[in-house]
């Protein structure tokens, strides 16, 4: 590999750790939120909630803003 395949290779793989880690240090606000959506008959799990570094962590559904 280049040294540039094996920077964009740790450069992915720190990525998806700091992902990770939003996501379960935020897990309680995440299942709160599930809790929240399910009062208003809007089925979410936590394979629905995502996270970048631009935008944070969201929620994606179909048609979530519509229900």
């Amino acid at each position: 590999m280049s040294e540039m395949s094996d920077f964009r290779e740790n450069y992915i793989k720190q990525l998806e750790k700091e992902a990770e880690k939003a996501l379960k240090d935020n897990e309680k606000i995440i299942l709160d939120f599930i809790r929240f959506a399910a009062s208003k008959n809007i089925e979410l799990t936590t394979q629905d909630f995502r996270y970048t570094q631009i935008s944070g962590i969201f929620v994606e559904s179909h048609d979530i803003l519509l229900n």
